[in-house]
């Protein structure tokens, strides 16, 4: 089977990563007047239920199935990150501004939203230091915990929360290097084991690429270190694993005003 739709919008690329149990083929075409077909091939899945699904993505600038904002007000909340588990419920991650402003005015914020946009509940984490904290990055493992890459104070923070937004584990990691660090992303192998990237800061050297292990109760395993030189600066900014549990981390490296784009690859030994 197979339907067109014809709406006036610009597509929202990555279908196919949202509906993969679908086995589709998504054949796209825009004109110059921004009407996109989208022809879905259904290989092993029913074509109503996808054009349901499409309907809500394909609307036009000025249609959605909801929005919903959170801290509305004067002070900075930003959400930075953003999945949704098997059973459409939706977890943002970010960080929340609260008064007085100073040093340690941020706090990390996750918030979970019901399918149809209502609010289900908000958790706040301040690491208690006299630094500001945030996330960064969020995944959800197929073992519905939800996992959380990110700052604490200017270290390396890495956090467990349960489904009903309960604190499981946080973990703190110090660098090598005296300035700031933090974890721009976090993944979840299907052992349980989690993984984070992101950046070592050094105020008078070069920016550094950790990557570090925990297993599923938290526990340490093993960190490594990217440096393309001493004057570089080097960023981890997304990582993901695949199912042999290699992990690849992505970002790039800075030397002499040049960027360069960067993919590691790790085996589950850090390899």
């Amino acid at each position: 089977d197979s339907i067109t739709f014809f709406k006036d919008s610009i597509l929202q690329v990555g279908l196919d990563l949202l509906y993969p149990s679908v086995g589709s083929i998504l054949n796209i075409t825009q004109n110059h007047f921004f009407n996109v077909s989208v022809n879905v091939s259904c290989l092993n899945a029913d074509c109503g239920s996808v054009a349901t699904n499409l309907s809500y993505l394909t609307g036009g600038f000025d249609s959605q199935a909801w929005n919903a904002t959170l801290n509305p007000g004067i002070l900075m909340d930003k959400g930075l990150d953003i999945d949704v588990d098997s059973n459409g419920y939706v977890y943002v991650i970010g960080h929340h501004e609260h008064i007085p402003v100073s040093s340690d005015s941020l706090d990390l914020i996750l918030a979970k939203y019901n399918p149809d946009g209502t609010q289900n509940w908000t958790v706040y984490f301040d690491g208690g230091s006299i630094y500001s904290d945030a996330g960064y990055g969020i995944e959800i493992g197929v073992d519905g915990y939800i996992y959380v890459g990110g700052m604490d104070g200017l270290r390396y923070a890495t956090l467990k929360y349960a489904s009903n937004g309960s604190l499981i584990w946080n973990r703190v990691f110090i660098g090598p290097k005296v300035g700031a660090e933090w974890a721009n992303d976090v993944t979840v192998d299907d052992d349980g084991n989690v993984y984070v990237t992101g950046q070592d800061g050094g105020y008078s050297s070069s920016d550094d690429i950790i990557t570090i292990k925990y297993d599923a109760d938290g526990n340490y395993q093993w960190n490594r270190t990217y440096n393309k030189g001493i004057t570089t600066q080097d960023t981890g900014q997304g990582i993901i694993t695949d199912s042999e549990n290699n992990i690849y981390v992505a970002g790039w490296t800075l030397a002499g005003g040049d960027y360069d784009l960067l993919i590691i690859k790790y085996n589950s030994t850090g390899d």
